[in-house]
């Protein structure tokens, strides 16, 4: 059966906190902590969601909820967070370097660069997470 939480439009969630990043200069923190706070719920959610699936299969419980986590804490935390901060703070020097740059591209292309920076190494990070979960959690699944 497929992870229904690794869909595209479904899986764009899980990248709530580096889209948080992104926006953190051009939105309002409330919109910022709104997308803190569906990424953080998109986790637990795939955490339990996986750990009830393993339970109810008689898979390797612990070994499921331990793998779920490490990809989320990886996939859709860590590397989709230091893309977009990355890409916005070298963006924004490039662009505040070059002199008679209009001042929308000031303002919104290093927000627009992360963003677009995202949706280009969705599939990547998460087929590199799977990966090396694949070469060492997830064999403990079948000792």
């Amino acid at each position: 059966m497929a992870d229904s939480f690794r869909i595209i439009p479904f899986r764009c969630v899980g990248y709530g906190c580096a889209v948080g990043e992104a926006l953190r200069n051009r939105m309002c923190d409330d919109c910022v902590d709104t997308c803190y706070g569906a990424c953080g719920v998109f986790m637990v959610a795939h955490v339990f969601f996986n750990g009830l699936s393993a339970l109810m299969t008689g898979k390797g419980v612990v070994i499921t909820i331990v793998d779920t986590c490490i990809f989320e804490f990886l996939a859709s935390l860590v590397i989709p967070t230091f893309i977009s901060y990355n890409t916005r703070r070298i963006v924004r020097k490039i662009v505040h370097n070059v002199r008679d740059t209009p001042v929308p591209v000031i303002k919104w292309g290093p927000t627009v660069a992360a963003l677009l920076a995202l949706a280009v190494s969705m599939k990547p990070v998460d087929g590199v997470v799977d990966l090396m979960l694949s070469a060492t959690i997830r064999p403990l699944e079948y000792i």
